[in-house]
């Protein structure tokens, strides 16, 4: 389980994030998400944020609920209601088939983890697509796993 994963694994590198400035987090916000949420899609060249604006469908709408976004968000950050935790962690890890492997070690004696990551390509491809395992290689090469967890719980002031 994940649990066992950060409590007992030995890690090559792990930083954990307590209460990090949300302030710091909003500029770095994908809006695609929350637009798509909304059922907002620009037309070419109108595709995305903020080019969104700009398209004349959709653009004053997306306008109006990315400006309803920001002064929550705004409020959220001035009041506190949220916080920011977060862990970065980098283990050993070695590609299976479409599976992750992850070790304790940098030996890979001692597996700890394994991700089984379903391709998930659609029937028609007119282009390759690799796996999330793929680039990770043979289990013979050095490499090395990474992966984070972000939680916004509510802020409790402890």
């Amino acid at each position: 389980s994940s649990r066992v994963l950060w409590t007992l694994a030995v890690t090559q590198f792990i930083k954990v994030f307590k209460n990090y400035p949300l302030e710091k987090l909003v500029p770095r916000i994908d809006w695609g998400p929350f637009f798509h949420v909304w059922q907002l899609k620009g037309k070419y060249p109108n595709r995305g944020y903020p080019k969104i604006f700009n398209d004349e469908c959709v653009g004053a709408e997306a306008k109006r609920v990315f400006e309803d976004a920001q002064k929550m968000l705004e409020e959220v950050i001035k009041n506190k209601t949220l916080e920011a935790r977060a862990v970065i962690a980098f283990y050993p890890a070695n590609s299976v088939g479409d599976d992750i492997e992850v070790y304790e070690d940098e030996e890979r004696t001692k597996k700890i983890a394994t991700y089984t990551v379903s391709a998930n390509k659609p029937k028609r491809r007119t282009n390759p697509s690799l796996t999330r395992a793929s680039p990770i290689h043979c289990s013979k090469a050095t490499r090395t796993h990474g992966m984070f967890v972000l939680r916004l719980p509510r802020h409790t002031g402890i």
